[in-house]
Formats: structure tokens, C-alpha cells, sequence
């Protein structure tokens, strides 16, 4: 199999995020099989590769060697970054094009309208154009399925939502799961805690995009008045979530190996999830042996049985009191395989 990888120019700069995880687990896993993976950065044609030794998606994704190939110029699959255009360049040939698509945009804009009936984030007015955004992101779903031959989804409730909307979905849409793959490429690393007590030390990561801004506020705001968790709970934030964070909170940013920034601590926070890249968070966190308290749409796809999920925090109380009982009143999800002696 020859995959081309249809890529922003800064795919590869800087370090590796949650938008970048989805093809960047894609690329380890068609080399792990055996194929072939070019990139099309700009006008430049590269072959990647990436470390054998490597241990962790952000160790293989810091070690990426890229070398030239313009000679490469007919393969079986072209892969296109969301908002990057399927363009091909001149000369090469390609027998499909598929779209990694996260997350569809209709199926999004209906959970974000569930949360303001459930008063879970309290009035948004984003939220509350759920409905129009809905329809507006279905038809933008159409779109895309009717342009590519393959739509890369991470979730099954991702997928069936699409196929029950749209009959040529049905052939088009492949289930890619992060949680699957990665644990296939780096279980033999997973990383075990120790039983020994240690002080509690939470992390909230908060995402980039800045229409999660709200909910995120809402969260802390409510957090902040327990004292004790306040004092316990580090969060990790943007650029443009500077200075919307309480009085209290432990702060950090710019980390540049997230699976490496959380060896310091223990349970990692994800109270509100619609985007691929915090299910991409929480596989990470599990991987490097912390403990998950998530909302049951940020384990989609993750855990498979359902009694963990139906045990995930619904609402802000649930939420505080699983934190106040950790680890002793168990999380949402635990840390999975461990690694083996």
C-alpha cells in the first residue's frame, strides 16, 4: 500500500496535538503493515519515516525524518488533513481519495444542543443554535461525502450517525480507532504507576478551540470553590484561555511532549468532549498511566464496555465527587494494559 498524505505545510513543526494525532497514527500503522507513506507538504514531495525505538506517539512524531521523493507519483490512497484541499498535485496519480473528518459537524452541533437542555453548562447561546448548526453541518457532511471515495471517522457512533443520514455513507465511511491502533503500536510500553500513596495532582487540559472557551470557564469557576481541589488541579492552557482561569489554579502552557508532562501527575480532568483530539488526550493519558475522569462523549471509542461508560460523570457533581473519592472511589476509565516484565 503507497499512501500520500495531504498536509498543512506546519504538520510536522512544533510538537504534536490532538488535530495531528488522527494522521500521524495513520502513518505509523500503514509502515507497520508494510506500505509506503509519501507526504505532500506545499509543492514538496517526501518520503517519512519515523524512529523504530520510539515508545510513544510524541517521541515517533519528534523523530520523523522526511526525505525527498518527487518521483513518487502514483499511489493507491491519498489521505487528506481536514481543511486542507484535496488537490492532487500535477502528475500524480491516485486510485481514491479519503478525508480524515474527526468529527461530523451535524452529529456536533446536536450533542452541544443536548448539553443546554441538560443545563450542564448553563445558558450558551451556541449551544442554543444547535438546531440551524445542525443542518447546516449535515449538508457540509453531503458535501464532503460526495467528494471523497473514503471518510475516516473515530468513533462507531460517529459512523452510524453518518450512515444513517446519508445512504452513500454506508460505503464510503471507515471506522479509524485511535484507541485500537495506538494501543497496537505501543502497548508493550504502557507505563505503570506505583501503589505507593502520592500526593493528588490533577491535570485539566484545556483545547484550543476557542468555542470551548465557555464551558471550560463555567467548569473552573464551579471547581474553584472547593478549596482543596482548587489547591490539586494544574491546568493546561492556550494562549487564548490566558487569564479566564481562577485565582488558585496551578497553571502551565507551551509543553512540548504532553505524554512526557504527565509523569507528574496522576488522574487527568476532561469534563466536556466533542473533538477527536481530547479522546486523543485521554488514550495518551491512559497510555502514560494516569487515571481518566471524563465525560462519556470524551471515552467514545475508548473503552469498550458500558458499564464504564454509563459510571462517567453526567454532571458537575458527579464530576467533583469522583475527584474528592480518588483514587479509592475509582475513575471513569483506568490506565488499561500495563507493561510487561
Amino acid at each position: 500500500m503507497k499512501t500520500l498524505f495531504l498536509i498543512d505545510p506546519a504538520f510536522f513543526d512544533g510538537h504534536l496535538n490532538g488535530a495531528r494525532i488522527p494522521l500521524c497514527l495513520m502513518m505509523l500503522d500503514t509502515l507497520r503493515d508494510g506500505g509506503r507513506v509519501c507526504a505532500q507538504i506545499g509543492p514538496r514531495r517526501v518520503r517519512v519515516s519515523f524512529p523504530s525505538e520510539a515508545d510513544t506517539i510524541d517521541a515517533s512524531f519528534s523523530g520523523v525524518r522526511l526525505e525527498d521523493a518527487p518521483e513518487e507519483c502514483a499511489f493507491d490512497l491519498a489521505v487528506c488533513q481536514k481543511g486542507v484541499p484535496p488537490e492532487l498535485p500535477e502528475g500524480v496519480e491516485v486510485t481514491q481519495v479519503a478525508l480524515m473528518l474527526n468529527d461530523a459537524r451535524g452529529r456536533q452541533a446536536i450533542n452541544q444542543f443536548n448539553e443546554l437542555l441538560s443545563g450542564r453548562f448553563g445558558f450558551d447561546l451556541f449551544r442554543m443554535l444547535g438546531p440551524l448548526r445542525a443542518i447546516q453541518g449535515n449538508r457540509r457532511d453531503r458535501a464532503q461525502m460526495a467528494r471523497f471515495d473514503r471518510v475516516y471517522v473515530q468513533t462507531a457512533p460517529e459512523a452510524a450517525y453518518l450512515r444513517k443520514r446519508f445512504s452513500e455513507a454506508e460505503q464510503k465511511v471507515r471506522i479509524f480507532n485511535n484507541g485500537t491502533v495506538t494501543l497496537r503500536l505501543f502497548e508493550d510500553t504502557v507505563v505503570a504507576r506505583p501503589k505507593t500513596p502520592r500526593p493528588r495532582r490533577f491535570l485539566l487540559p484545556v483545547p484550543p478551540a476557542s468555542r470551548r472557551v465557555a464551558e471550560y470557564e463555567w467548569f473552573l469557576k464551579r471547581l474553584a470553590a472547593y478549596p482543596k481541589l482548587l489547591e490539586q488541579t494544574t491546568v493546561l492552557l492556550p494562549s487564548a484561555f490566558a487569564g479566564r482561569v481562577p485565582e488558585g489554579f496551578n497553571v502551565a502552557s507551551a509543553v512540548p511532549d504532553f505524554q512526557a508532562f504527565l509523569t507528574s501527575f496522576d488522574c487527568v480532568l476532561v469534563p466536556t468532549g466533542h473533538y477527536t483530539g481530547l479522546n486523543n488526550r485521554v488514550l495518551q493519558a491512559a497510555l502514560a498511566g494516569c487515571d481518566v475522569i471524563a465525560s462519556p462523549q470524551a471515552l467514545e471509542g475508548l473503552i469498550p464496555h458500558e458499564q464504564e461508560l454509563a459510571a462517567a460523570p453526567h454532571t458537575f457533581a458527579q464530576f467533583r465527587a469522583l475527584m474528592e473519592t480518588w483514587p479509592e472511589g475509582g475513575t471513569a476509565l483506568r490506565s488499561g494494559p500495563r507493561r510487561r516484565t
